[in-house]
């Protein structure tokens, strides 16, 4: 098992979402750009899940509101997979593009499985400037959500799918590496 090294992304996001600022899709100015992770446009209201190619960490894909697109990242996740709960996340301090994003899932053992107890949060920008914004599903953000983990080799992959408290289509395919 590889241990969490930060907890700020654990820290920031209930606070965004006790704030009200989590789930918002209006007030950014300026729609995060390509710049640390790709972003590929999307205007569908039901998107497919993509799977992060070789290296990629993490593949999000938002389907309607000022953050619409598919973001691809190689940010080292912070793990903890174990018997009913399997998280990952990571901050990072940039202007631009996917900053922070938060996996949280309950309910599923140590091999993997499905559950609706799930949370997905996924910050862009950085707070305080323009094109700051987060996107939020599951249970605690009004939104809904569902999520599969599986165990791939040595690797750990958790694939979630849903809506946004505002309604909006998200998908994410998180790849922890080397989980013991």
């Amino acid at each position: 098992m590889k241990p969490i090294r930060s907890t700020s992304a654990l820290l920031v996001f209930p606070l965004l979402a006790a704030a009200g600022l989590l789930a918002f899709d209006a007030g950014a100015q300026d729609p995060p750009g390509p710049d640390a992770g790709s972003r590929e446009a999307s205007a569908e209201t039901r998107v497919p899940a993509a799977v992060p190619s070789s290296g990629e960490t993490y593949v999000v894909t938002v389907g309607s509101g000022p953050f619409a697109g598919t973001y691809r990242g190689t940010d080292e996740l912070n793990c903890i997979i174990g018997d009913e709960t399997w998280s990952a996340d990571f901050d990072e301090d940039r202007d631009r593009g996917v900053t922070a994003l938060l996996v949280h899932l309950e309910g599923v053992s140590e091999t993997g499985g499905t559950t609706e107890d799930a949370h997905l949060s996924v910050m862009f920008g950085r707070p305080g400037e323009p094109g700051f914004g987060a996107v939020g599903a599951g249970a605690s953000t009004g939104g809904a959500l569902r999520a599969t983990a599986e165990r791939d080799g040595a690797d750990a992959v958790m694939r979630l799918e849903g809506t946004t408290s505002y309604g909006a289509a998200v998908t994410a395919t998180v790849r922890c590496r080397s989980v013991d």
